[in-house]
């Protein structure tokens, strides 16, 4: 009984650990929310893209996104030959992070040319970065929520990881989230590129962080390796038509799948709402943020709770 604890003890994460795994989540977190909140306003008022212009480029990223993300995820889940000494998912964090940043700074840096008269130029600019920025974040967060299990092993760990993946990014996405609202100035496009690199700058230092939390120990690494001579790799089509094919995947899919587009909506029109219907600076969008902040403060300890008393899949679906 003696060792089992000793064992236990020896294969728990810290709590240091866990938080600087959590500055990933702020990575991941901040640049899809930045990215879905002020795209569209950017290219169509600051730009003068039109608005079908915008919406079909996006449309497209969006199906791009649809096909393309398994096929990155499928095709970067494999070791290589530097697996054994860096780790099979930390080094594909890391190597898509920084094209993912400066992907995110020059979309706010179209070329100068009038978007009326040369439409399919912003057309085509917006389009190609969208789907490169979406691919390498698509990258990021495949592998570091993909590593979330192998790092922490147990249910205690897992449950206690994710409330810290949760409410300290939470804090310091409340104060990043300010600094666009206190930059931005309607009318003025080099502002959005100013908040686009004060961005970059800090989520640079969030991934400095970020290294000691994804750096995997040698059991890790063996588990994986092992893992993956031990089972027969399917062929890409013959995955997703495995998938496919799993009735609790696709419930969960079309769940996720519904909510991000909510999400999305719910993000993309709140610049349009405080410019046009309220008629005020973004600034004061910093309040209902604040509302925000709180309730998933004072929320975060009750869900833990609920899913330590009920399941994961009750916590879920109650939560949908």
């Amino acid at each position: 009984m003696s060792n089992e604890k000793q064992t236990l003890k020896r294969a728990e994460s810290s709590s240091g650990k866990m938080a600087s795994w959590a500055f990933g989540d702020i990575i991941g977190y901040y640049l899809s929310t930045a990215y879905g909140t002020f795209i569209f306003f950017f290219y169509e008022v600051e730009v003068g893209l039109a608005v079908s212009y915008v919406a079909f480029a996006l449309i497209i990223f969006a199906i791009w996104n649809a096909l393309n993300d398994p096929l990155v995820g499928y095709l970067t889940d494999k070791p290589h030959r530097w697996s054994r000494k860096l780790g099979f998912r930390a080094p594909w964090i890391i190597l898509s992070a920084i094209p993912a940043l400066l992907f995110y700074l020059v979309l706010y840096n179209p070329p100068n040319v009038n978007a009326k008269s040369n439409p399919w130029i912003i057309f085509w600019y917006l389009l190609i970065i969208s789907c490169l920025f979406g691919s390498f974040i698509m990258i990021f967060q495949e592998h570091f929520q993909g590593g979330f299990a192998n790092q922490f092993r147990e249910d205690f760990e897992r449950r206690r990881a994710s409330a810290i993946a949760f409410l300290f990014p939470g804090i310091i996405l409340f104060f990043l989230s300010v600094i666009p609202l206190v930059i931005i100035v309607y009318g003025d496009k080099s502002t959005f590129f100013l908040t686009a690199l004060v961005s970059v700058i800090l989520m640079a230092i969030c991934l400095f962080f970020m290294i000691p939390g994804i750096r995997e120990s040698a059991e890790a690494k063996e588990r994986y390796l092992q893992g993956y001579e031990d089972k027969e790799r399917l062929s890409f089509l013959k995955m997703i038509k495995h998938a496919f094919g799993k009735k609790n995947f696709m419930i969960s899919l079309i769940a996720i799948t519904l909510v991000n587009i909510a999400i999305a909506l719910d993000y993309a029109s709140g610049i349009y709402f405080f410019k046009d219907v309220l008629k005020k600076p973004l600034i004061f969008s910093v309040f209902p943020t604040i509302v925000y902040f709180i309730f998933v403060i004072i929320s975060v300890p009750f869900w833990v709770s609920f899913a330590r008393k009920h399941g994961n899949v009750t916590a879920f679906i109650v939560g949908m």
